[in-house]
């Protein structure tokens, strides 16, 4: 009887290890104002993979075209400010500067903390990791309006001629897209 739950325990076990890992908290304050006009700032970059903070905050970009606002890329902020490194934008002061500067309503920034692979030992398959942070700034308030934390890895994803980070961004960013959705629409 004990090796009979201590194997199908162990089943068990294997197979959550398998599965996708999903983590999504986040907290809205207030709805945001159709037409208005929304900048996406490049993430900060805090994980070990070139580049994260820009590919996060271009796939969140592309999402966001098909809501009712106006959005302003993230190329187009960076010109308009380039004295303040992305980094810095967690001061209210920085973010009402550029917000205005711009003529946004809105900004939206955040952090990468994972982008890459992981693995959970050696000689074992990495697995493909994601995880950051959204923070959105009413730059007439000044204050944030929306705070979000994403994170999901998985075993399981795969793609014939697709990177599977790139099928796992997809999914936790329509994630965001649709908790944005539900709270701030």
């Amino acid at each position: 009887m004990k090796k009979s739950v201590l194997f199908h325990l162990s089943v068990l076990i294997f197979f959550a290890g398998c599965m996708a890992t999903n983590r999504v908290e986040s907290v809205s304050t207030s709805k945001m104002e159709k037409n208005s006009r929304v900048g996406v700032i490049y993430f900060s970059n805090l994980s070990g993979y070139p580049n994260a903070g820009i590919v996060v905050a271009e796939a969140i970009t592309s999402l966001l075209y098909s809501l009712p606002i106006r959005i302003v890329e993230s190329s187009r902020i960076s010109e308009a400010v380039p004295e303040y490194r992305i980094i810095d934008l967690n001061d209210p002061l920085k973010l009402e500067y550029a917000g205005r500067k711009l003529h946004l309503d809105y900004i939206i920034y955040g952090y990468v903390e994972e982008y890459g692979y992981r693995s959970s030992g050696y000689g074992e398959r990495s697995s493909p990791v994601i995880s950051f942070s959204v923070y959105i700034f009413d730059v007439k308030r000044k204050k944030i309006v929306y705070k979000g934390f994403f994170h999901t890895s998985s075993e399981n994803v795969a793609g014939v001629g697709t990177d599977p980070l790139l099928l796992l961004l997809k999914d936790v960013t329509k994630w965001f897209y649709q908790d944005l959705k539900e709270k701030l629409f």
